[in-house]
């Protein structure tokens, strides 16, 4: 990481610091014919309450704003970070509470993640790809498969460039094609053996995307039929 970004998440981190840990709010599963169709309110609380997982890995957790999201009996959480100052926060936040854990460490500068082959169930992200280049994009992506079990779960909120989303003014530190669209997302995500779970219709100020690690690559030819 460059200096210049380094310094500037360091002031992310003094700003996110200020603002208390979120919060689940709430929500409905809503079927159709028998099938999950969508996700209404918070729609990762619903999904966690949905998909088997017991541990989770948050990658640009930050300050650890949504360790309360992974919180249960026999659940395990990894907040992993490649800005001091955000793991700094972290700790500094949750220093009286012994369930989350987080590590300081740059998947990119070391060209892998510190853990094992599908080590997580469930894996996290929030704004992290869109502030890396593409290259750097299928570092990050190749690492989640690997150390995401079979049948396991990701789940990334990203900018989605649409015509009601046009792309917007981004500052320093967002990588210069912020934004795939939906079907971009989608095509990304399967040359590295991700398919979509279900949509959410979700709009935020980052659309929620799930994917799901198939058993095999037959799985994948199948699905993608």
């Amino acid at each position: 990481m460059s200096a210049r970004n380094e310094a500037m998440w360091s002031q992310h981190a003094t700003e996110q610091m200020l603002c208390p840990a979120n919060v689940p709010g709430g929500f409905e599963i809503v079927q159709e014919d028998g099938q999950l169709r969508r996700i209404e309110g918070d729609p990762l609380q619903g999904l966690l309450s949905i998909v088997p997982w017991t541990s989770a890995l948050d990658i640009g957790c930050g300050t650890g704003l949504f360790v309360n999201y992974f919180r249960g009996e026999g659940k395990r959480y990894v907040g992993l970070d490649r800005n001091a100052a955000m793991i700094d926060g972290a700790r500094q936040r949750w220093e009286r509470d012994a369930f989350p854990v987080f590590v300081l460490y740059d998947p990119l500068d070391a060209g892998q993640l510190p853990f094992g082959d599908g080590e997580f169930d469930f894996v996290f992200s929030c704004a992290v790809l869109q502030h890396n280049a593409p290259t750097d994009r299928e570092i990050i992506l190749a690492e989640v498969r690997r150390i995401l079990r079979l049948g396991g779960t990701y789940v990334f909120y990203e900018e989605t460039y649409r015509p009601d989303n046009p792309t917007p003014s981004h500052g320093e530190g967002y990588a210069d094609d912020w934004g795939y669209t939906e079907d971009g997302w989608k095509a990304l995500m399967r040359r590295f053996g991700f398919e979509p779970l279900f949509p959410l219709y979700e709009r935020a100020w980052a659309d929620p995307h799930v994917f799901w690690k198939p058993t095999s690559m037959s799985s994948i030819v199948q699905d993608s039929r």
